[in-house]
């Protein structure tokens, strides 16, 4: 039977000395066959503890860092990103946004962590466009009113509000501003103001239904914007005020009369009931 170096005790070039029945280290898997004796560990020292480049005699097993995996130590763990010799664990946490993210898992090299559709972000911790309120459930379509909102802006990502056209308000856009009415006007609406008449509104309010445009009047006081007298009414609401006049042929109380015109309109219609002339 032929005797091979082994049998002899001669030294292959990865072997120790004398009996030459191990490998040195930085090598493993001793064959007779193999013509350098041993394999190379060839351990990733970024991956291995303190740098140590020796592995297991029989199976090659390098001695990984906590967060690195492999025969070599080489890559990350799964959950786990970037590979680097100053990090004592190896690899740092991929750290994807549980709402954002479908998994825990990363791209090891990268970092990028596997978004929702409507999710965007390294961690998969941002809204894309026309989505906001990233919670448990994702995040949320914007819905922009078309007509009330302006052209080509996007919502907040945080809060949804979208950017709204002047006199619109509401988080869509979808609604008037106080002071304002909603007109439809095909598919689209306008917000014109209400322009009550401060002088006949319930608490010289300039609020009107945002539905209707109506003013809310005084007693005794019509019309959209509170701006008329009811019939028979002589102006009785449109004025808080009042202080004692006199009528030619008697004493009476009227509001106060707070500009010449009202005083002429008044003393026009006196005289056509043949009452007589107001006297401040």
């Amino acid at each position: 039977m032929r005797r091979t170096s082994l049998d002899r005790g001669v030294n292959e070039r990865n072997e120790t000395e004398r009996q030459c029945n191990q490998c040195q280290n930085g090598f493993y898997n001793l064959q007779e066959r193999d013509l350098d004796g041993c394999i190379p560990c060839n351990c990733n020292a970024s991956g291995t503890v303190d740098g140590d480049i020796t592995c297991h005699p029989n199976s090659g097993q390098c001695k990984c860092k906590a967060n690195v995996i492999g025969l070599r130590c080489d890559h990350c763990d799964f959950g786990f990103k970037f590979l680097r010799s100053v990090n004592d664990d190896g690899c740092e946490p991929c750290q994807c946004n549980l709402h954002g993210s479908v998994n825990k898992l990363c791209n090891p090299l990268s970092g990028q962590c596997e978004c929702k559709q409507e999710v965007k972000g390294l961690q998969c911790d941002a809204c894309r466009e026309h989505f906001y309120g990233l919670d448990t459930t994702g995040c949320k379509a914007c819905d922009c009113d078309v007509a009330g909102s302006r052209s080509g802006t996007v919502c907040d990502a945080r809060t949804g509000q979208c950017i709204c056209n002047p006199n619109v308000g509401g988080r869509r856009c979808s609604e008037c501003l106080e002071g304002y009415f909603y007109l439809q006007q095909n598919s689209s609406f306008l917000c014109l103001p209400c322009n009550c008449d401060k002088a006949g509104t319930v608490n010289g309010s300039l609020l009107c239904d945002k539905s209707t445009g109506r003013c809310l009047c005084k007693l005794g006081v019509t019309g959209l914007r509170c701006n008329q007298c009811e019939p028979h009414r002589l102006f009785s609401a449109l004025y808080q005020g009042v202080e004692h006049i006199t009528i030619v042929g008697g004493p009476y109380i009227f509001p106060e009369l707070v500009n010449d015109y009202i005083e002429e309109y008044l003393n026009a219609l006196l005289l056509f009931l043949g009452i007589g002339i107001v006297q401040a």
